[in-house]
C-alpha cells in the first residue's frame, strides 16, 4: 500500500515563486500575507507542478521573425479606445510557446508591486542618483507586444518608438523617480490601465532623446489636452499622481516661470494623497471592510507600500520646490512631519540608504527653518544657524551605500538655504549689535561660499569623469537630471554672486575662487545648449559675472558704477530663495542697461537726436502676459520677438522704470515679472 502524500505547507502561488508561505498559520479561508498584498488567489492545488520561467523570455524572443517590419505593418483585429488614449493592435501570435505570459495584473491601485524602491537594471545611469540597488528591474515586459500604434489625439506613436522611449526612461530618468512601480504588463495593456502615466513617460523621455526629440512639441500639445480633464477628477488615482510627480521633476519648458505648473501640480498631488489616506498607516480591519464593500467605497484600497512611497515622494518633491520658489513648505507643520517620519519607518525595507538620508536632510531642514523663523535677534539667529548646520553635518556618512553624489548635493543645498535665511535679518539700530551682525553675516557668507564652491566643483567633476566609468552615453546624463536637482547648481551660483556683493572683506583668493566657480557653473549649464532652462540659466550667470566684475572694478570706472543697483538685497519676500531672485533681477537690469547704452551709441553715431519709433513686432510688454499655451512651437515666435526687443529703438528697458522712490523693489519686480527667471531671451532649446 502506497503511503498517503503529505499535504502541502505552502499555497500554489508561493510554491511557484519558491517563497515561504504563512497560510497554515492563518484562519481557514484567510489568504496568506503574500497573496493578500498582491491580490492573488490563495489556494492549494493537489496536482500542482511548478512551471520553470527562467528561459521564458528567451523562448518568446526566439519565436519572433527578426525581419518582420515593426513600424509599418498593417493592423487588424479588435480595437480598444479610451477617452484620451487609444491603441490598435494586431492579433496575437498563434504559437502557444511564444504567447505564454502571466495573466494581466489587475488595474487597481492595490496591485502595484512591492519591489524595493530605487532598483533598476541599468546601474550605469545613476549619475547624480548614485544609490541604485541590484534588485528588481523597473521595466519588466512579460510578453512581447505585437507591432502596434498608440494614439493620443492626433498623435500616433508605434510600438517600436514607445519601447525605445520607455527603455530610455528606464536608463536615465527612472533612477530619479524611484516612486514609480515596476511595469509587469505589455505596453499595450499599460497604455490602457495607466494612460496618464504612460504618456507622461513618453513625454519626459522624448524631450532630450537623440532620435525622437522632434516628437516632443506634438506630444506636449496632446498631453496638455489630456491633462485638462485631470483636474476635475477627485481624488486623483495613484497613476495620475505619479504622472504629475514626474512632471514636477521634468516640467515642460516655459517662457516664464509663473507658467510652470509644477507648484500647482504638487499641491494637487499632496491634497489627493491625503484624500487617499496615503499619509496614514494601513488599517487591516478597515481594508477588509473596504474589500467587502468595493462597489460602494469612496477611497480605493491601495497597497500599503504604494501609499508610503507616494507620500514620501510628495514630501521630497514638495519640499524641494518650496525651497526653489521661496514658498513655505506644505509639510512645515509638526503633524505632517510626524506622518513623514512614520512613513519612513514603515517603508524602511523599500527605500535604499541614500533615500533615507535625503529624506532625513529634508526633515531636519524644515525643523531648522521653523526654529529660525521664531528668532529675531541676530546673534541667536547666527548661533541657531550654526547649530543646524552641525546637525546636518552629523548625517554625513563615509559609507558609499548611504552617501551618494545626490546626497552630498542635497546636504550642500540645505546648508546654502539656511545660510541665505540669515541674510534676510533686518539691520540693528544699535552700533555694537550692528557690528556683531556684520561680522556674523560675513562668516555666514564665507561658509556659504565654501559650500557653493564644493557643490559646483563636485558636479563639474562628476560630469567630466563619467566617460571614464565605462559608458560614453553617461557624459550627457546631466541633460536628464530633474529640475529639482539641477536648480541647486543655479542657486549655488547666485549665492556666490551675493557673496561678491555683500562681503567687503573678501581676500583676493576668495574673489578668485568665487569668480572661477561662477565660470564653472556657467560651463555646466552650457553643456546642454538645446535645453531651454539650462540655456537661460547660462545666460543669467554670464551676466552675473559681468555685474560682479563691474562691482569689483567700480572704483576704476565710475561711469559703469553709476548704473549699478545698490549692493543690498532688493528681494526679501521669498525666504531663502530671495538670494536667487535678487540675482536674477540684477541680471535683467544689467541686460537692459547694456541695451540702452548700445542704443545711445548707435543714435550718436548716426546723428539722430530723437529716439525712433519701435520696430513693428518687437515691442516689449513689461509686465504683460505671454501666451500660456504649452505648445513649444507656438512659443518660439514669441521668444524671438522678445529676443530682439532690447536692441530695438525706443524700447523701454527695465532700467528706465526702476525707481526706488515710487515703488517697493520687491513689489515692482513681482509685478513686472523679470525676477521670475524670465529674461525675454530666445530659447534655442525650443524645437520646431
Amino acid at each position: 500500500m502506497h503511503p498517503r502524500p503529505s499535504r502541502a505547507k505552502s499555497c500554489t502561488a508561493c510554491r511557484q515563486a519558491k517563497l515561504a508561505c504563512d497560510a497554515r498559520h492563518k484562519s481557514a479561508g484567510v489568504s496568506c500575507t503574500r497573496c493578500s498584498k498582491r491580490g492573488l488567489q490563495c489556494r492549494f492545488d493537489s496536482n500542482f507542478k511548478r512551471i520553470p520561467t527562467r528561459n521564458i523570455v528567451e523562448a518568446i524572443t526566439n519565436c519572433i521573425d527578426p525581419q518582420q517590419p515593426l513600424g509599418e505593418s498593417r493592423t487588424a483585429g479588435t480595437q480598444s479606445h479610451t477617452k484620451q488614449s487609444t491603441m490598435s493592435q494586431e492579433p496575437c501570435m498563434s504559437s502557444s510557446a511564444c504567447t505564454r505570459s502571466s495573466s494581466p495584473s489587475s488595474r487597481t491601485d492595490s496591485q502595484y508591486s512591492n519591489a524595493p524602491i530605487g532598483t533598476t537594471q541599468d546601474t550605469t545611469a545613476s549619475s547624480v542618483g548614485g544609490c541604485t540597488g541590484g534588485g528588481e528591474a523597473w521595466l519588466q515586459l512579460k510578453a512581447v507586444d505585437i507591432p502596434s500604434s498608440y494614439q493620443l489625439g492626433s498623435l500616433n506613436v508605434n510600438n517600436t518608438v514607445a519601447l525605445e522611449l520607455f527603455q530610455h526612461f528606464d536608463s536615465y530618468y527612472r533612477p530619479h523617480a524611484k516612486f514609480l512601480r515596476p511595469i509587469r504588463t505589455p505596453l499595450s495593456e499599460y497604455s490602457q490601465s495607466s494612460p496618464h502615466l504612460f504618456w507622461t513617460i513618453i513625454l519626459c523621455s522624448s524631450q532630450m532623446h537623440a532620435k525622437h526629440a522632434h516628437m516632443y512639441p506634438s506630444i506636449v500639445t496632446e498631453h496638455e489636452a489630456m491633462l485638462s480633464a485631470t483636474f476635475v477628477c477627485a481624488p486623483l488615482t495613484i497613476e495620475m499622481m505619479h504622472a504629475l510627480l514626474c512632471l514636477c521633476l521634468w516640467p515642460v519648458p516655459k517662457l516664464r516661470l509663473w507658467q510652470d505648473l509644477s507648484w500647482g501640480y504638487i499641491g494637487l498631488v499632496v491634497n489627493s494623497a491625503m484624500q487617499l489616506n496615503c499619509h496614514l498607516p494601513s488599517n487591516p480591519l478597515l481594508n477588509t471592510q473596504l474589500r467587502k464593500n468595493a462597489s460602494r467605497r469612496a477611497v480605493p484600497d491601495i497597497d500599503a507600500a504604494v501609499r508610503d512611497t507616494t507620500w514620501l515622494a510628495c514630501f521630497d518633491i514638495s519640499t524641494r520646490l518650496s525651497e526653489f520658489l521661496g514658498f513655505p513648505s506644505l509639510f512645515s507643520s509638526r503633524y505632517y512631519l510626524n506622518c513623514v517620519s512614520r512613513a519612513r519607518e514603515r517603508a524602511s525595507s523599500l527605500l535604499d540608504p541614500c533615500n533615507h538620508t535625503i529624506l532625513e536632510i529634508r526633515q531636519l531642514t524644515l525643523t531648522s527653518m521653523a526654529k529660525l523663523d521664531m528668532i529675531t535677534d541676530s546673534s541667536l539667529h547666527f548661533s541657531q544657524t550654526q547649530s543646524s548646520i552641525n546637525d546636518l553635518e552629523l548625517l554625513r556618512s563615509p559609507d558609499q551605500h548611504s552617501w551618494s553624489p545626490e546626497t552630498e548635493l542635497t546636504l550642500q543645498g540645505a546648508k546654502l538655504y539656511l545660510y541665505a535665511m540669515t541674510l534676510l535679518l533686518p539691520p540693528s539700530k544699535e552700533p555694537v549689535v550692528a557690528l556683531q551682525a556684520i561680522s556674523d553675516r560675513d562668516a555666514v557668507l564665507i561658509s556659504g561660499l565654501m559650500s557653493a564652491s564644493t557643490m559646483i566643483s563636485d558636479m563639474l567633476h562628476q560630469i567630466r569623469d563619467k566617460p571614464n566609468q565605462g559608458s560614453d552615453k553617461i557624459a550627457g546624463s546631466a541633460a536628464f537630471w530633474p529640475k529639482t536637482q539641477i536648480s541647486y547648481l543655479f542657486f549655488a551660483a547666485t549665492f556666490i554672486f551675493r557673496v561678491l556683493l555683500s562681503n567687503s572683506s573678501l581676500t583676493p583668493q576668495d574673489i578668485t575662487l568665487a569668480m572661477s566657480r561662477l565660470a564653472d557653473a556657467h560651463a555646466v549649464f552650457r553643456m546642454e545648449p538645446l535645453h531651454p532652462d539650462r540655456t537661460r540659466a547660462a545666460e543669467i550667470i554670464q551676466r552675473l559675472i559681468e555685474v560682479a566684475r563691474a562691482f569689483i572694478m567700480k572704483d576704476e570706472d565710475e561711469n559703469d558704477a553709476k548704473d549699478l543697483l545698490p549692493r543690498g538685497l532688493l528681494v526679501t519676500g521669498r525666504l531663502g530663495a530671495s538670494v536667487m531672485f535678487d540675482a536674477v533681477l540684477r541680471s535683467v537690469h544689467h541686460h537692459r542697461q547694456k541695451a540702452q547704452r548700445r542704443k545711445s551709441r548707435s543714435l550718436n553715431e548716426v546723428g539722430i537726436s530723437q529716439t525712433g519709433a519701435p520696430t513693428p513686432g518687437t515691442e516689449l510688454r513689461v509686465g504683460g502676459e505671454a501666451s500660456s499655451n504649452a505648445g513649444v512651437i507656438e512659443q518660439r515666435q514669441s521668444a524671438q520677438a522678445y529676443a530682439n526687443a532690447p536692441d530695438a529703438p525706443g524700447v523701454i528697458g527695465l532700467g528706465d522704470l526702476f525707481d526706488f522712490q515710487f515703488m517697493d523693489p520687491y513689489e515692482y519686480i513681482m509685478s513686472t515679472d523679470p525676477s521670475l527667471m524670465i529674461d525675454n531671451l530666445e530659447d534655442p532649446g525650443f524645437r520646431t
